[in-house]
């Protein structure tokens, strides 16, 4: 299950976007895990898949195009006994380099709708705006 965290609750380096699903803000893009440890927040098997049956394999990273692709494609979160907590980060196009920048193949599976048709985010003809995930369990 979605768990907010009283812990994060006064912190202003997130924003809270649904039960147990925040935006990370203020330096902690990317690096969620270290806002986590710094209010204290126990994290359970940073790396641990969150499905891992013969039928599917879902790894605790991805891409999506927003934060409710999220839970229509690991709907466990919702309804497992366990505790889970999702940090996303915006990249936004319109803030990339042409000289680098975010690259699809560095962060997890994309579960979007949209299609990819450059190597880097800059280059992409009709993708403004994605969000990296990742998923925690906490106890």
């Amino acid at each position: 299950m979605l768990v907010d965290l009283k812990a994060l609750k006064k912190r202003r380096n997130k924003m809270r976007i649904g039960k147990g699903m925040y935006l990370a803000k203020s330096g902690f893009e990317f690096n969620f895990h270290f806002l986590l440890e710094i209010c204290g927040v126990q994290v359970i098997d940073k790396y641990e898949p969150i499905v891992d049956t013969e039928e599917r394999d879902v790894s605790c990273n991805g891409v999506c195009d927003n934060p409710q692709q999220i839970l229509e494609y690991i709907p466990e979160l919702e309804t497992s006994k366990e505790k889970y907590v999702v940090a996303l980060t915006r990249v936004r196009k319109l803030d990339q380099s042409p000289w680098g920048g975010w690259r699809w193949c560095k962060w997890g599976k994309y579960i979007g709708t949209q299609t990819s048709t450059a190597d880097y985010l800059y280059d992409e003809d009709h993708i403004d705006e994605i969000y990296c995930y990742r998923i925690f369990k906490v106890k």
